[in-house]
């Protein structure tokens, strides 16, 4: 193995068009940089021809080089040439960036001239954790995951859009607590036997109370109600009585398309993790299910490179960050300098430990969100800090199963 003296650090602050170099040599004295170097293949031509040289001229055997955890990945074509060219990758969290960027300069100014720089000298002081490559399925499951992150996302832009289209249109008549009144006309639009099947079975008592609960009569939480449980029969049970609304029918047509590609990808990320050991752990946390396993299973496939589980809050972004500048003491806050799917998973796990109510042996999470309630009063403000602080716990819970290689079973507390 080369010695630390044959040793070149090599920090890249990732763009869009542009990657920032910045090249510090076994004395971390500069060499080269930093310099922009375009994100193509002649760019990268042009940084390999720069590597050989510097490896001639220093007398260089081996490259390190240092990324935002948060960024990598990002640009597969520069990835693919880093590990090409023989470099030791190191995974850096922005918050290591951030403080190295305070020790460099006396106020921490963000640029990517600056974060090349504090990531090479992260490098360089053997700072940042060792990148895993991805296997061949693993890759396939982070995309099936982003895809189906983004069609959630425009099945919730479409649903908005019906919404405001109903709620325009139409209103609940709150007397009758189910028909629905045409706003422009007056006319009675739909009554509440002529709701589809499935609506006038068991879960009709859900939806008369969602109906009572409507704020000003609107028909919000109607719509959302309605589609959940009929999103199956929203074209054959709606097209005769909405052939007049050509635009909600639309919405409604690409709701269900949404679904129906979701499901499919859902169907085909299980498949892939059918013999997961790692994610059939996680499924034994409580707030865990299919989803949320499968997004964290996918965005953090080698939990056991994190040595200590805050390494892994950092990486997430839950770590607490506060901003102090002489006498004044700012709010602490996450960061949010993470992985924003994972953050969002470890978050909608919280919130449905919470409402769990089985099994409450095994559920340390919502007794311990209902003792800091009880402690602190049920407010909007408390409410939040208590999810936050869930969601760090949830994640030392996941780093601990993993590490221990054990279901998960619930500690007792001390009295």
């Amino acid at each position: 193995m080369p010695s630390q003296r044959t040793t070149g650090n090599i920090g890249v602050d990732v763009g869009a068009q542009n990657h920032t170099i910045n090249i510090l040599d076994a004395k971390g004295d500069a060499l080269y940089g930093p310099a922009a170097v375009p994100n193509d293949l002649r760019g990268l031509s042009m940084l390999e021809a720069r590597l050989d040289e510097l490896a001639i001229r220093a007398g260089i055997r081996r490259w390190v080089a240092g990324i935002e955890s948060t960024t990598f990945g990002v640009e597969p074509l520069l990835t693919k040439f880093l590990l090409d060219h023989g470099c030791d990758l190191r995974l850096l969290t922005p918050r290591e960036v951030q403080a190295q960027r305070y020790l460099d300069t006396r106020k921490g100014a963000k640029s990517d001239k600056n974060d090349s720089i504090a990531l090479a000298r992260l490098v360089f002081r053997g700072i940042g954790s060792p990148y895993k490559a991805l296997t061949s399925k693993e890759k396939k499951l982070r995309g099936l995951i982003e895809e189906r992150a983004l069609l959630k996302r425009n099945r919730t832009s479409e649903r908005r859009k019906a919404v405001s289209v109903m709620s325009e249109n139409y209103r609940v008549n709150r007397k009758t607590a189910g028909n629905i009144i045409d706003t422009k006309t007056g006319v009675l639009f739909l009554r509440r036997h002529q709701y589809p099947p499935d609506v006038r079975g068991t879960d009709v008592n859900a939806f008369i109370s969602e109906v009572k609960s409507t704020i000003a009569g609107t028909y919000r939480s109607v719509l959302k109600h309605l589609y959940e449980v009929c999103s199956d029969v929203w074209s054959q049970s709606y097209s005769p009585l909405l052939g007049t609304d050509p635009f909600l029918l639309y919405y409604l047509d690409k709701m269900a398309q949404s679904d129906r590609e979701i499901a499919t990808l859902t169907e085909q990320v299980g498949l892939i993790l059918a013999d997961n050991n790692d994610y059939k752990l996680l499924r034994t946390i409580p707030g865990i299910g299919k989803e949320t396993g499968s997004v964290i299973q996918s965005r953090i496939p080698d939990i056991r490179r994190f040595s200590h589980w805050k390494k892994l809050e950092r990486f997430s972004g839950l770590d607490l960050v506060q901003d102090t500048s002489g006498p004044h003491e700012g709010r602490a806050k996450i960061s949010k300098h993470g992985d924003p799917l994972l953050r969002k998973a470890v978050f909608d796990s919280v919130g449905a430990a919470i409402r769990l109510r089985g099994a409450p042996e095994n559920n340390g999470l919502r007794t311990r969100y209902q003792s800091i309630l009880r402690r602190r009063g049920s407010t909007a403000e408390t409410r939040r800090k208590a999810q936050i602080k869930l969601a760090v716990r949830q994640l030392r819970i996941i780093w601990a199963v993993i590490h221990r290689g054990e279901p998960y079973v619930e500690e007792e507390r001390s009295a």
